[in-house]
């Protein structure tokens, strides 16, 4: 489904989850919608695309201190 995801852009996407053991990619519209569920997979409409949610996520690391250099995660690495 990442392949949807891609092709869709993240103007028009927001991002794959996983809910109750299926697998969801968060939409901007009912057309992103029906390509989701035609590749079989759940759709979600959502009101924020994966750049808006980006660029909020960027601001909010700007402010708590995180450095928010291009391609550079901010994340904690884990293990």
């Amino acid at each position: 489904m990442a392949e949807i995801a891609d092709q869709l852009g993240n103007e028009r996407s927001a991002g794959i989850y996983y809910r109750d053991e299926r697998l969801v990619v968060a939409v901007t519209d009912q057309a992103a919608a029906e390509t989701v569920r035609s590749a079989g997979a759940a759709a979600e409409v959502v009101p924020r695309n994966a750049a808006e949610l980006g660029s909020v996520k960027a601001e909010l690391d700007q402010l708590a201190g995180y450095p928010t250099l291009p391609g550079v995660s901010t994340r904690a690495a884990t293990g």
